[in-house]
């Protein structure tokens, strides 16, 4: 326990601080588990502006929220990308294009590379 009144007052500021940073991490937490069931634009907003809350409030750092809002635009970006395919796309996903390449070899008679290749005597 401590002994000094000021140490005492810190003791205090610590745990209400500790209890406030509990808190919003669990209502962070929270919000992150609803999008991540069911990502929609509305959701990822609402995550982006706690995720700048709690930079705000030293809860995480800036580099860790910017490379959470990165993944959680990533996963979006993925469902929105998979749930919406167009008719077109499928289609031509289906019939595969076979290409055939004609291999290009040069050709050179005997008589041109003498005359580029100067011997050396």
């Amino acid at each position: 326990m401590p002994q000094t009144s000021s140490a005492k007052k810190a003791l205090r500021q610590s745990k209400t601080r500790a209890l406030r940073n509990r808190r919003f991490k669990l209502r962070l937490k929270a919000h992150t588990k609803k999008f991540l069931e069911k990502p929609s634009p509305k959701l990822l907003s609402e995550l982006f502006s706690l995720l700048d809350k709690a930079v705000k409030l030293n809860i995480f750092h800036s580099h860790k929220t910017a490379r959470l809002k990165s993944s959680f635009s990533q996963k979006l970006k993925a469902k929105t990308s998979t749930q919406k395919p167009t008719a077109k796309s499928s289609a031509k996903a289906s019939v595969k294009k076979t290409s055939t390449k004609k291999s290009s070899v040069k050709k050179t008679s005997s008589s041109a590379k003498a005359k580029s290749k100067p011997k050396m005597s």
